[in-house]
């Protein structure tokens, strides 16, 4: 029995110095650390785990890491979302490395590399510590609390955010900043350069909100909402000097960025004359100059072309006294004056619409039609000696019109045209392309459905940085538009014209994000259409001129630079 009492003793005793010892510490809780994590993938999506592996294909639900990435492709997009509620939207075409992100929720500091594309920003309204920056080889863009768009075109090195909410913040290489307000955009052109001030974000602007960012709907809209004030009208005086009965504008940016415009005019001889004249940096255009006061007949093909890093040449057919000198001829502009002409090719008879464009080994190529409708691909390098070779028939036995032709940032040819099929059945777009240099072509591809079919004489196609070809034309039911891409061939048709009506005289252009705008005119008004960068498309009306022929081209600041024809004026405009 002492055994049992000495038992129950120390357990009395073990049980009072337990209460007297006080109440037990409580276990420290786990802090779980943030996380970036993808979702919403849509087509190519790309990511890696560090910057020295491979790109692989992206899956939903993915955590990226520090030094890790993510990439998109054409027509593609994504969403990042961090653990304390931001959120990064990632548009086509964008590259980005996540430089730093710390795992404790107490220091929730984001930062970017974005390489090229477009990301938009929404900080969780939570996060009140901590912010997002966004680091381009341009400049640095911070966001506080809430919503920021960062923009960089790979070609131009163009930075150009948007600040929809909240405390947005451009920084230069230089350590020149500047503050933009909510419903303001600033931008640095160039790297080395400083920010712009601030403007107003324009109303595509905040429909590209609109069209990508859910989260960013009632900012937006208060804005759009808001009114505006009217801006200046394009220079309906006309370009100083252009005069007589006016057609076939071009338009060229040399390798210093100056503007330089050609076109047609009556004004000096009755049988016309190829004139030229450049804006200034100060805005002012040069007097008009003659390209052509020794050639008695011009047979048209009027365009520019540039070898890249090279100078602006113009290129025309015509000839001097009559049939025996009948050709392509070049001048080139050299340190400010215009050389002599220079017979590039002497196909004559029924050769016309010539295109010319440089390849990747610096041959002036170019593509021809012939007859009643025959396309053809000249077989010499027009910066060397003719050759005896038959240049290859590219098209059928159908009438071939508005031939287009285009060589690709990867050196792939393509052409495309409009066919007149057989009396009763819809004419149809045509394409084909060369991965050999002209010497072998695939077999031609219809990109129009019948309700689609081209009418008149529109059609337009031009190559962008990356390696895509844009197509555009005129159908009664509208203006129809597609990509194409090494990636995924044609894509789609899109009819860009909310009005699906045709329009004549349709020009394209591609800015230096690779987003391509179309011009044209119609009975009721001179219209641009802007893609977005999610591949739709924003139309506005420019002007209301009784007919029109205009030329259309995109500066490294992603403006458009527009000319057109109104009687006897040739007007100019610049377009955000």
């Amino acid at each position: 029995m002492a055994i049992y009492r000495l038992s129950l003793l120390s357990l009395l005793a073990s049980l009072l110095l337990t209460a007297c010892a006080g109440p037990a510490t409580p276990a420290t809780p786990t802090v779980q650390p943030r996380t970036a994590q993808l979702s919403e993938l849509n087509n190519s999506v790309s990511a890696r785990d560090t910057n020295a592996q491979e790109w692989g294909a992206a899956s939903e639900g993915r955590i990226i890491n520090v030094s890790g990435g993510v990439r998109t492709g054409d027509d593609s997009r994504a969403r990042l979302d961090t653990s304390e509620g931001s959120i990064i939207r990632i548009a086509a075409n964008t590259e980005f490395e996540l430089l730093e992100f710390p795992p404790d929720p107490a220091n929730p500091i984001t930062r970017l590399q974005l390489e090229a594309g477009k990301i938009w920003v929404i900080v969780s309204p939570t996060l009140v510590e901590g912010n997002i920056e966004i680091e381009t080889s341009t400049g640095i863009a911070t966001v506080r609390g809430s919503l920021m768009s960062v923009e960089q075109t790979a070609n131009s090195g163009a930075m150009q955010i948007t600040c929809l909410e909240g405390a947005c913040r451009l920084r230069a290489t230089s350590g020149q900043f500047i503050d933009v307000p909510p419903g303001q955009q600033s931008e640095i052109p160039a790297p080395g350069q400083n920010p712009t001030p601030p403007q107003p974000m324009t109303s595509a602007q905040l429909q590209d909100w609109l069209s990508n960012v859910p989260e960013a709907v009632n900012a937006a809209t208060n804005f759009l909402n808001q009114p505006t004030p009217t801006p200046p009208g394009p220079s309906a005086g006309g370009i100083p000097g252009a005069s007589g009965q006016i057609s076939s504008p071009q338009l060229a940016f040399d390798v210093t960025g100056t503007l330089h415009l050609m076109y047609e005019s009556r004004a000096l001889r009755p049988n016309g004359d190829y004139v030229y004249q450049q804006l200034s940096t100060g805005g002012e255009w040069s007097a008009p100059q003659s390209l052509t006061p020794e050639f008695n007949f011009l047979y048209g093909s009027l365009q520019f072309v540039a070898q890249p890093g090279g100078p602006l040449c113009a290129v025309w057919n015509g000839a001097t006294e009559g049939t025996p000198d009948i050709g392509v001829y070049r001048k080139c502009l050299v340190n400010g004056a215009w050389s002599a002409a220079e017979r590039l090719s002497a196909l004559s008879g029924t050769a016309r619409d010539f295109i010319a464009a440089y390849a990747a080994d610096g041959q002036l190529r170019a593509a021809y039609v012939v007859s009643a409708g025959t396309v053809k691909l000249d077989t010499h390098n027009w910066d060397g000696p003719e050759d005896e070779i038959e240049d290859p028939t590219l098209s059928g036995e159908a009438t071939a019109y508005q031939m287009r032709f285009v060589i690709d940032a990867q050196g792939v040819y393509h052409m495309a045209w409009a066919e007149f099929v057989s009396s009763g059945e819809p004419n149809r777009m045509r394409a084909i392309r060369s991965t050999d240099g002209g010497a072998t072509w695939t077999e031609p591809e219809t990109l129009s459905a019948p309700e689609q079919a081209p009418g008149g004489l529109a059609i337009d196609m031009q190559a962008d940085a990356a390696g895509g070809v844009h197509l555009v034309w005129e159908a009664n039911t509208g203006v129809f538009y597609r990509r194409w891409s090494a990636a995924n061939g044609w894509g789609p048709a899109v009819n860009v014209n909310s009005e699906e009506r045709g329009g004549a005289e349709v020009k394209l252009a591609v800015g230096p994000n690779s987003l391509a705008r179309a011009l044209w005119w119609n009975f009721d008004g001179l219209r641009l259409a802007t893609q977005m960068a999610d591949s739709s498309w924003q139309v506005q009306l420019l002007a209301t001129p009784d007919s029109a022929e205009q030329a259309l081209i995109i500066d490294t600041q992603n403006r458009a630079h527009v000319v057109w024809v109104n009687g006897e004026v040739l007007n100019y405009a610049v377009l955000k």
